[in-house]
């Protein structure tokens, strides 16, 4: 049946099968309780947090977008969701304002330049600037003390190279293993200047006792080395006393 359904351009999944779908892990992490504070950093428009809320319909999410634009769409998208709020805001390791690199294709915008050899590895003239943006910045955990949240079950972040910065501005959140997942786009080439590399994010969540599930949507060179991918991280420790 399978190979019928193969030739048709359908398969069989298994949802209990590791390292095809993130989001399918993260239900299979939590089991019978699923997440209830989801934050998305790095929103754009929108493309992932509607993911999140087809598998976790219930969850009350924070979804994060610096630029302006891609806001407004954000905003539009979220309307119809009660437990969706919208921050036209930019996280990192200190609190205040920065200026953000405005590049042809929006999802590649950042809070860092362009690495000059970025055009090796991502489509051509997607992250060549246009311009830069100040925009307001705060760390993780300022956010969560200002409005209250004592823990997050999902942390997605897609920064576009700042991702390490914004785990520095977690703080407590992720020492006390209030934070139960991570969800990171994490990078394997030069994209942007003074990024961070797979390899730093993972050695600075293992120092945490934050584990590796798997990888996804890995993007690739033609002769297949990985470009960028999504890694999913679980807190190996129960969560202490803010």
């Amino acid at each position: 049946m399978r190979a019928g359904l193969q030739r048709l351009g359908y398969d069989l999944v298994n949802q209990r099968e590791w390292g095809r779908d993130s989001l399918m892990d993260v239900a299979n992490l939590f089991g019978p309780s699923p997440p209830k504070v989801i934050f998305d950093v790095g929103a754009n428009v929108g493309q992932f947090l509607g993911r999140v809320l087809q598998h976790f319909p219930s969850a009350h999410c924070h979804a994060f977008e610096p630029f302006p634009q891609a806001f407004a769409t954000l905003q539009q998208f979220a309307a119809p969701y009660p437990n969706v709020t919208a921050h036209c805001l930019a996280l990192g390791d200190e609190d205040g304002n920065k200026e953000l690199h405005v590049n042809e294709a929006n999802v590649t915008n950042s809070l860092l330049a362009t690495d000059a050899a970025a055009s090796h590895y991502s489509p051509p003239g997607w992250q060549e600037t246009r311009g830069v943006l100040p925009v307001p910045v705060r760390r993780l955990e300022t956010f969560c003390r200002e409005h209250k949240v004592d823990r997050i079950d999902l942390l997605k972040v897609d920064a576009q190279g700042y991702d390490l910065r914004i785990l520095q501005g977690a703080g407590a959140l992720l020492e006390q293993h209030r934070i139960r997942c991570l969800l990171l786009e994490v990078l394997f080439v030069p994209l942007y200047e003074g990024q961070a590399y797979f390899h730093e994010i993972y050695d600075f969540l293992w120092q945490r006792h934050y584990h590796l599930v798997g990888l996804y949507e890995i993007n690739r060179a033609p002769d297949g080395s990985a470009k960028w991918a999504d890694a999913l991280f679980v807190s190996h420790r129960p969560p202490s006393s803010p």
